[in-house]
C-alpha cells in the first residue's frame, strides 16, 4: 500500500484565515477524513525485520504495518470503545479490591485467619497487572491520562467500598458467618475473570459472541500500538518470565532514579505546591483559628497527584513488555516503600499539633525540589548524551545487530 503517511495526530492543525478585522487567525479543524497513521522502523526495511512481533505474539494476525486509517476511524470507532470497556473493568476491579481491603481491616478477617496488619504488604500485586494490562490498548502518549483516570477511580471506589464494607459488616453473625464473609467480592472476583479479554484481538468467546471491536477496529488498535512501541510485541500475553530476563530488568539501573523518586511520600508538583501549605501549617500558633486551620489543611491535601505520571513514565521507559511488567511492579514496591515511611512521621505522641511531622515534611519538599529532582533530570541528561554519542558513529549494521 503506497498511502502516504500523514503524522498528524493533534485535534486540531492552526491554520491562517483572516477574518477581515486585522487579519486574526482561527483555528481550522483538522480533516476527520485525514490519515493519521505515524511513521516507525517498520518504515526501513533494514530496520522491520528486528523490531518484527515474535511469531507467538497474540495480535499478530492483525499486524500490517502498511494498514492505514483516518483520524474519524481512530476516535469514532476504537477510541470510545477501548475507553468504555477498559475504564468499566478498570474500577470493576479496583472496586472489588478496595471493598475487600475494607472488609480485611474493619472486621475479624485477620484475626480469624490467624493474621496481622503486616500481611497486607503482600496484596497490590494487581495494580502493576493493569498496567501492563492497559499498554495493550493505548500508546505511550495515552497510557498518563488512562492511568490517572484509573488512580481516580481507585479513590472514588475507596469512598463507596467503605459505606458498602460499613453495611456488609454489620451482617457480622448473621448464619452463623463472620461479616467479612460476604459473596459480594468472591462474585465480583468470579465475573471479573470472564470479563478480562486476553488482548484486543481475544474478545470474542462464548458469552460474548460479538466482542468488542470489528475486524477493522482490531487492526487499527493493534497496528496503532505497535507503530508506537514495537517493543510490545516481544512476548505473548501468557508467556511466563525467565529468571533471566527477570534479572535483567531488575538490573536496569537507569529506572531505579524513578522508583526512588516515590520512596519519599511526595513528589516534584506535589512539593511545589504542598511545602508553602506546610510551612503555614507549622508556623500557626498553638490555638489556631478553626477556620484558618481548615483552609491550610484543605489546601494541603488538595495537591496535584502526580503518581500516573510516574507510573506511565516508568512503563513508556521500561523497553521490552518482560522489562515493562518487572519495573511496573518495583515501581509499586517503592510506592508502598513510601507509605511505609510516611506511617512513621506523624506518631500519636506529638498529637494534635504534630510540629516534628510537619519539619521532616518540609525537609523533605525542599530535598526533593533542591536535589532529588534536579539531580535526577541531570542524570537523563547525561545519559542521553552519552548513548547519543555511541550512537551516532554506529554503522546501520550496527544499530540493528542483537
Amino acid at each position: 500500500m503506497t498511502t502516504s503517511v500523514n503524522a498528524t495526530w493533534t485535534l486540531e492543525q492552526k491554520t491562517p484565515k483572516t477574518d477581515g478585522l486585522g487579519g486574526r487567525t482561527q483555528t481550522v479543524p483538522l480533516d476527520p477524513d485525514a490519515i493519521v497513521t505515524r511513521r516507525s522502523v517498520f518504515d526501513d526495511p533494514d530496520l522491520a525485520p528486528h523490531y518484527w512481533p515474535k511469531k507467538e505474539y497474540e495480535n499478530l494476525h492483525r499486524f500490517d504495518p502498511t494498514a492505514r486509517w483516518t483520524y474519524r476511524e481512530e476516535k469514532e470507532g476504537t477510541g470510545p470503545q477501548v475507553g468504555l470497556e477498559d475504564y468499566a473493568y478498570g474500577s470493576y476491579r479496583i472496586f472489588r479490591l478496595e471493598l475487600g481491603q475494607e472488609q480485611a481491616n474493619s472486621d475479624s478477617f485477620l484475626q480469624d485467619l490467624g493474621l496481622t496488619a503486616d500481611g497486607n504488604a503482600l496484596q497490590r500485586g494487581y495494580i502493576p497487572d493493569l498496567i501492563l494490562y492497559l499498554s495493550y490498548f493505548y500508546t505511550k502518549t495515552e497510557l498518563p491520562m488512562r492511568l490517572a483516570l484509573f488512580w481516580m477511580s481507585l479513590n472514588f471506589c475507596g469512598i463507596v467500598a467503605s459505606f458498602l464494607a460499613s453495611g456488609t459488616l454489620h451482617m457480622d453473625g448473621v448464619a452463623g458467618a463472620a461479616g467479612w464473609r460476604g459473596l459480594l467480592t468472591l462474585l465480583i472476583g468470579f465475573f471479573s475473570f470472564f470479563n478480562m479479554p486476553p488482548s484486543p484481538t481475544q474478545t470474542k468467546t462464548w458469552f460474548r459472541p460479538n466482542g468488542w471491536f470489528t475486524e477493522r477496529e482490531e487492526i487499527i488498535i493493534v497496528n496503532r500500538v505497535l507503530l508506537d512501541d514495537p517493543t510490545k510485541g516481544d512476548m505473548h500475553n501468557r508467556e511466563g518470565l525467565t529468571l533471566r530476563r527477570l534479572w535483567t530488568a531488575v538490573c536496569d539501573y537507569d529506572l531505579w532514579p524513578i522508583y526512588t523518586l516515590y520512596v519519599v511520600p511526595v513528589s516534584m508538583i506535589e512539593d511545589v505546591w504542598t511545602l508553602p501549605f506546610l510551612v503555614a501549617l507549622y508556623a500557626l500558633p498553638s490555638n489556631p483559628n478553626p477556620w484558618i486551620f481548615f483552609a491550610v489543611v484543605n489546601g494541603l491535601l488538595s495537591h496535584p497527584y502526580t503518581h500516573a505520571i510516574q507510573v506511565a513514565w516508568c512503563s513508556r521507559n521500561g523497553g521490552a513488555v518482560a522489562s515493562r511488567t518487572v519495573n511496573a511492579s518495583l515501581y509499586n514496591m517503592f510506592v508502598q516503600a513510601s507509605g511505609i515511611i510516611s506511617a512513621q512521621i506523624y506518631v500519636a505522641s506529638e498529637a494534635p499539633r504534630y510540629q516534628c511531622g510537619n519539619m521532616i515534611l518540609i525537609i523533605i519538599c525542599i530535598v526533593n525540589i533542591c536535589i532529588l529532582y534536579p539531580g535526577t533530570k541531570a542524570y537523563y541528561i547525561w545519559r542521553n548524551r552519552q548513548r547519543a554519542k555511541i550512537w551516532d558513529v554506529m554503522t546501520t549494521e550496527e544499530r540493528v545487530s542483537p
